[in-house]
């Protein structure tokens, strides 16, 4: 792409992300944002590539500039780390514990043995 287009480009990704939020993006969320998206939108095509040129397009690198602001928004606020702890300590415990889900080596009465008493 020649020098103007990349530039009309990079605008128009810009006002996209920018309509996306339902704000006008800073210089600085956009210096933030942009190469992580831009990286993230070179190993979708990579990946799946480029969906007959729709990846290609200004709004779907807006998108990605978006959903990068967004989550750096929301991990901003310390409930969120805390739920995020909090998730993945249960988790641990779920699958780790020897009591979790029924994973205890002590013997389980069946229904029958219940009947019985």
């Amino acid at each position: 792409m020649p020098a103007t287009e990349t530039r009309r480009f990079l605008l128009d990704a810009r006002d996209e992300a920018s309509g996306y939020l339902g704000r006008e993006l800073t210089d600085s969320e956009w210096a933030e944002a942009y190469p992580p998206a831009a990286q993230k939108l070179s190993r979708i095509i990579q990946l799946y590539g480029d969906n007959g040129g729709d990846r290609r397009q200004p709004w779907y690198l807006g998108k990605l500039v978006q959903e990068h602001i967004a989550f750096s928004i929301i991990s901003a606020y310390p409930v969120f780390d805390f739920l995020i702890d909090c998730f993945s300590q249960c988790v641990y415990f779920c699958t780790k514990s020897p009591v979790a889900f029924g994973n205890s080596r002590r013997r389980r009465r069946s229904w029958s043995s219940w009947k019985k008493s």
